[in-house]
């Protein structure tokens, strides 16, 4: 598949090196692509939105910190009867996390429980894009967040009681988890139109009798 990659950053160069593992190509003419994946600027994704529908090219956005234009740029999809799918985190085993954590939120409804999440120094947003869809979906308080050295990053969920502490974490190795989750949101979102969400994704790439 031919893919066209907004951004040039860390996350861009990863999924341009994964891309060809998986037999696709990047190419720069937006309509030359089949599909196009967004790791730029928070500043940029109005703009690619727009040009991505105007190519009637499915997108995949994986940049954060933009969310106070979420409604504008939904509407942009919706009326060009496009097909855009944003997640603040593409990884599978986040989106994977992300349902296991809200079970155990129930299971555990007597607990205190706070979150804190660790990102390398250079990371813009704070909290993270995921911790923020972590505290929205599983009902969490807003995480603590730490700017530090390398980190991929890191999700920690603590639960706590007077006898007993349980913790629930997510720790990225590298950036090819982000990279991999981008490039199959890609492949999948080739036939798909409007405005799209990972549980989307999810309950296509999981078989039927899957409980997601």
């Amino acid at each position: 598949m031919k893919l066209k990659l907004f951004g040039s950053g860390k996350m861009g160069r990863a999924v341009e090196q994964l891309a060809t593992t998986r037999s696709h190509q990047i190419v720069s003419d937006l309509h030359a692509a089949e599909a196009a994946i967004d790791f730029s600027h928070p500043s940029q994704v109005k703009q690619h939105v727009q040009s991505a529908c105007d190519a009637n090219l499915p997108l995949v956005i994986g940049t954060t910190g933009w969310e106070k234009e979420l409604g504008e740029v939904e509407e942009i999809v919706q009326s060009c009867g496009g097909a855009a799918l944003y997640a603040p985190n593409l990884s599978i085993g986040v989106l994977l996390f992300e349902k296991l954590l809200s079970y155990a939120r129930a299971l555990y409804s007597d607990y205190d429980v706070a979150g804190v999440e660790f990102h390398h120094k250079d990371k813009i947003d704070a909290p993270s894009g995921t911790a923020k869809k972590l505290s929205s979906s599983c009902k969490l308080p807003p995480f603590s967040s730490v700017r530090v050295g390398h980190y991929p990053g890191r999700h920690e969920i603590h639960f706590d009681s007077s006898v007993d502490t349980v913790v629930l974490s997510h720790c990225a190795k590298n950036r090819e988890g982000f990279a991999l989750g981008a490039l199959r949101a890609a492949e999948w979102i080739v036939n798909q139109k409007g405005w799209l969400t990972t549980d989307d994704m999810l309950r296509s790439l999981y078989s039927p009798d899957h409980s997601l």
